[in-house]
C-alpha cells in the first residue's frame, strides 16, 4: 500500500504505543481504584482484585483471538490497520459502559469490556511493529516505546489535578486520546518488510523454545509491575500517614509522571546502543536487577520520601527492561505468517500477571502492610532479569 501521509515510521510507532498505554495505565493505576473507592469502599481491595483477575483473563483470550484474526484477515487481503480501527470504535463503547456502571457487577462488566476491546487494538498493532520495523531499528523502537508510560502518566496527573473534570469525563476522555494517538500510525499506510521465508522445522522449534523463555522472563517482571500499578494508591496511602484522598491522588499522579519520565532518556540511549552492539540480553539482566532493588527498598520504606525514591529506581529498571524486551522478542517469532497469533501468546506475559498479581496481593498484603508482597515481587523481578540470559535466538536469526 502506498503511504497516504509521509509520517516517519518510528515516531508514529512511539506515539501509537503511547496511545495503547493510555488505554490501560490511567484506568488500572488510579481511576478504577478511585471509582471503586467511591461506589464500594468497604470491599475496595476485593473488588479491585476481582476486576483485575476477570479483566486479565478476558484480555489474555482477546489478545490471542484478535492477533490470530489479524493474521487470517491479512492473508485474505484485509490490513491489520482495519482491525485496529474497528477496535477503536469498540473501545469507545466499552468506556461508555464502564462510565455508566453503578454497581460492583457493572464495574466488573465494564472492565471486561474495556479489556476485550482494547486488545482488539493492541494485538494487531504489535503484529504491525514486527511486520514493519527492521531488526536494525528495534532497539531504538524499544526506547521510543518507553515514552508510553510517561505520556499516559502525565495525562493521568493532569486529569486528577483539575477538579473541574468529573469522574465520568475522565473515563470518556481516554478513548478519544487513544484514537488521536493512533491516528498518524493508521493514516501513514503500511510499509511492510520484505517477505521472510518460512523457517525449517528445527529452526522454528528453537525459536519457540526461546520465545517461551522470553514470555516467562517478561511474565515475572510484569507480575511485579501489575500489582504495584494496581495497588500503588493503597501502598502510598499506607506510608504517607493521614492525608486527604484528593491530595493523595494528585501526589500519585505527579509521582507516576516523574517516575515514568526518568527512564526515557536512558531507554533511548540503551536502545540505540543495543542496536549497535547487538547484546540486548545483558541490558535486560541489568535492568531487571535494578528494578528488583527498587522494590526491595520500597518494602522497607517507612516514610513517603524513601518510598518515592525507591519507586523511581524500580520504574527506571522495569521500564527499560520492558521496552527493550519486546524488540528482542520479535527476533524469536517462529513463523512470519502467524505473528499476530504468536504475539498474542507473548502478550500472556502482560495479562497473566494481571490475574496472579491480585491473588498474591490478597494473600500477602493488608491495607496497612505491603512489605511481604513487595519482597516476593522483588524476587520474581530479579528472576525474570536473570532468565533473560537463556533467551538465545536460533543461529539463523543472528
Amino acid at each position: 500500500m502506498v503511504r497516504r501521509f509521509a509520517v516517519p515510521l518510528l515516531p508514529a510507532c512511539g506515539l501509537a504505543n503511547a496511545a495503547t498505554v493510555v488505554g490501560w495505565l490511567p484506568l488500572l493505576n488510579l481511576l478504577l481504584a478511585l471509582r471503586i473507592d467511591r461506589l464500594a469502599p468497604d470491599m475496595r481491595i476485593a473488588l479491585l482484585a476481582i476486576s483485575a483477575v476477570v479483566g486479565g483473563i478476558a484480555a489474555s483470550v482477546a489478545n490471542i483471538l484478535f492477533g490470530w484474526l489479524s493474521d487470517v484477515l491479512l492473508a485474505r487481503g484485509i490490513a491489520r490497520r482495519a482491525v485496529i480501527a474497528a477496535g477503536l470504535v469498540a473501545v469507545t463503547l466499552a468506556y461508555a459502559l464502564l462510565t455508566a456502571a453503578t454497581t460492583p457487577l457493572g464495574i466488573v462488566a465494564g472492565v471486561v469490556a474495556v479489556q476485550v476491546s482494547f486488545n482488539a487494538v493492541l494485538a494487531p498493532f504489535l503484529a504491525l511493529l514486527a511486520d514493519e520495523v527492521p531488526e536494525a531499528d528495534r532497539g531504538k523502537l524499544g526506547g521510543l516505546l518507553s515514552l508510553g508510560q510517561p505520556i499516559a502518566a502525565a495525562i493521568l496527573a493532569l486529569m486528577v489535578s483539575l477538579p473541574a473534570i468529573s469522574e465520568a469525563a475522565r473515563l470518556l476522555l481516554l478513548p478519544v486520546l487513544i484514537a488521536l494517538g493512533m491516528l498518524p500510525f493508521l493514516l501513514r499506510g503500511s510499509d511492510p518488510l520484505p517477505p521472510e521465508p518460512r523457517p525449517a522445522p528445527v529452526e522454528a522449534a528453537a525459536s519457540r523454545r526461546a520465545l517461551a523463555l522470553a514470555i516467562a522472563a517478561r511474565l515475572l517482571v510484569q507480575a511485579a509491575g501489575s500489582v504495584l500499578g494496581l495497588y500503588l494508591f493503597y501502598y502510598l496511602e499506607s506510608v504517607s500517614g493521614p492525608i486527604p484522598q484528593a491530595e493523595l491522588a494528585a501526589r500519585v499522579g505527579t509521582l507516576l509522571t516523574i517516575g515514568y519520565v526518568i527512564p526515557v532518556p536512558i531507554a533511548l540511549l540503551l536502545g540505540h546502543l543495543s542496536d549497535r552492539i547487538q547484546q540486548r540480553r545483558l541490558f535486560l539482566v541489568a535492568a531487571g536487577l535494578v528494578a528488583a532493588l527498587g522494590m526491595t527498598v520500597m518494602a522497607a520504606a517507612g516514610d513517603w520520601r524513601t518510598a518515592i525514591a525507591a519507586f523511581y529506581v524500580y520504574t527506571a529498571g522495569s521500564a527499560i527492561f520492558l521496552a527493550l524486551h519486546i524488540g528482542f522478542s520479535f527476533r524469536l517469532l517462529p513463523d512470519p505468517a502467524w505473528r499476530g497469533r504468536d504475539l498474542g501468546l507473548y502478550n500472556l506475559s502482560n495479562t497473566i500477571p494481571a490475574v496472579i498479581g491480585p491473588i498474591l496481593t490478597w494473600w500477602l498484603a493488608t491495607p496497612q502492610n505491603f512489605s511481604p508482597l513487595l519482597i516476593a515481587l522483588a524476587a520474581l523481578t530479579a528472576a525474570g532479569g536473570l532468565l533473560s540470559l537463556a533467551m538465545r535466538p536460533p543461529p539463523c536469526q543472528g
